[in-house]
């Protein structure tokens, strides 16, 4: 047995996905906050849908947590290999009367709740097998027919609770329908693998996503008919998207290895979603033990973590900018693959302050080592707007000088002055706007490529 006081938390994912952003954020505020208290955070794999769970899932969620710096404390629990436990137990409300066998198959269930909302009633089983006396129930079990196991709900009470994040809560049984806790094929149900699961691990504290708030009191039942003491909760508000939707696993593009795959690095992901939904005063690239000293249930709050892809990218940068040259040509390598490997130091040199992700590393790629240059929009629009001219007077300046800051003298000498002189500079040496300085990309791209750029350029005007 742990000591009576110990802080114990866990990860509950289902693996028919992969790792989700907002099941990542979860994980992540019960590890932070296990590890404040001196606690132990604890995985546990509730793949009890067969048909949808799978190892790869298992596994690449394992893989996600640990690459976010989430170690796991003890062994994997997985429900799957707890069927056992969980009739035990369901057999041990029945025989103290806390729970019964039903009956009733699923077109009775469908007419009962149809009828119930004709009259205006909130649906729900009404509890008619509850009234079975034991010899009904053998004679039924003995003819073979199906059943499930309900919970027999006390009537008349009242159940509170205190939320960590959302304060008392209080609801009255009489509102709570009788619940399924063993289905038909001996399976269990959510509610009574996740209350056994975590009465038999200890669970001290369960954080956990606000759509799981309505279930606390029937777990609270549950766990005082079998004797465990439960643990405490806090509700999170949901992680919306733009359109203020919650993000759920359909959205692809939210999975931790979505984000892995794009470049983010783990630092940058883990001190944003440490910031979704929980404040920190500080705005600065914090590490696992920073974050971890600074974290407080106290802190979160109860407005949902809206996504802001912009304020991610602002983390990367800040965490990128922590790189050595070294670890920096590591990261970008995977998406170098027009760059020669004699230029590979020189070019992330240049490009290092203006990329976030490997997205980024292979648009500076394309368009530092394409042989022609895409000028669409209002780039091509600037371009135009410079004129055949321009571009005529930069060729034949360069062609003779070689040099930049000569380059800029004899334009300005002609009347070009700043952004009718730098824009379309820049944006015919690139393509792109900002980015590294002129006389930096001049340099890297030398003078032939400089040449060829401009003589580009000039065609593009001249055949528009």
């Amino acid at each position: 047995m742990p000591p009576v006081n110990e802080v114990i938390t866990r990860i509950a994912p289902s693996p028919t996905g992969f790792l989700h952003l907002g099941n990542a954020r979860t994980a992540l505020f019960n590890f932070l906050f296990a590890k404040a208290k001196g606690g132990k955070f604890l995985l546990r794999l509730e793949d009890t849908d067969e048909q949808r769970s799978a190892i790869s899932f298992s596994d690449s969620i394992l893989e996600d947590l640990k690459w976010l710096g989430m170690d796991i404390d003890g062994e994997i629990i997985s429900q799957s290999n707890r069927e056992a436990i969980y009739q035990n137990q369901a057999e041990k409300l029945v025989k103290i009367g806390a729970a019964y066998p039903c009956f009733c198959d699923k077109q009775t269930l469908e007419l009962e709740r149809r009828a119930q909302l004709k009259s205006g009633k909130a649906p729900g089983y009404s509890g008619k097998c509850s009234n079975l006396s034991q010899d009904d129930v053998q004679q039924k079990v003995d003819a073979n027919q199906k059943y499930v196991i309900r919970f027999k709900v006390p009537k008349n009470q009242k159940i509170a609770f205190n939320d960590l994040v959302r304060g008392t809560q209080t609801i009255k049984s009489k509102d709570i329908k009788d619940f399924v806790l063993l289905r038909a094929d001996g399976s269990a149900s959510f509610l009574l693998a996740n209350t056994v699961d975590d009465g038999l691990m200890n669970i001290s504290h369960v954080i956990r996503g606000e759509d799981h708030l309505a279930n606390v009191p029937k777990q609270i039942l549950l766990s005082e008919a079998l004797g465990f003491k439960m643990p405490k909760y806090a509700h999170l508000p949901m992680i919306v998207n733009d359109s203020g939707k919650p993000l759920s696993k359909r959205d692809g593009d939210f999975a931790v290895r979505e984000f892995k795959a794009q470049g983010f690095l783990s630092q940058a992901l883990i001190n944003y979603i440490a910031r979704l939904g929980h404040s920190y005063t500080e705005n600065t690239i914090l590490d696992v033990k920073q974050l971890t000293n600074s974290f407080a249930i106290s802190k979160l709050g109860k407005s949902p973590g809206r996504f802001d892809l912009s304020q991610l990218v602002k983390y990367q940068q800040d965490s990128m900018y922590l790189l050595s040259d070294e670890a920096f040509l590591d990261w970008a390598s995977p998406a170098m693959t027009k760059v020669p490997k004699d230029l590979r130091e020189q070019f992330t040199a240049l490009i290092k302050p203006n990329v976030a992700t490997l997205g980024d590393v292979n648009l500076w790629q394309q368009n530092i080592f394409a042989d022609t240059l895409k000028f669409t929009g209002h780039i091509g629009e600037t371009i135009k707007a410079a004129g055949v001219d321009f571009f005529v007077k930069a060729h034949e300046i360069y062609t003779k000088h070689h040099d930049l800051d000569k380059l800029l003298e004899g334009l300005k000498a002609s009347g070009y002055t700043g952004k009718d002189l730098f824009k379309p500079l820049r944006l015919s040496f690139t393509g792109l706007e900002g980015g590294p300085t002129l006389p930096d990309i001049v340099n890297f791209l030398g003078p032939t490529r400089v040449l060829a750029r401009f003589r580009q350029a000039q065609k593009y005007v001249e055949n528009i």
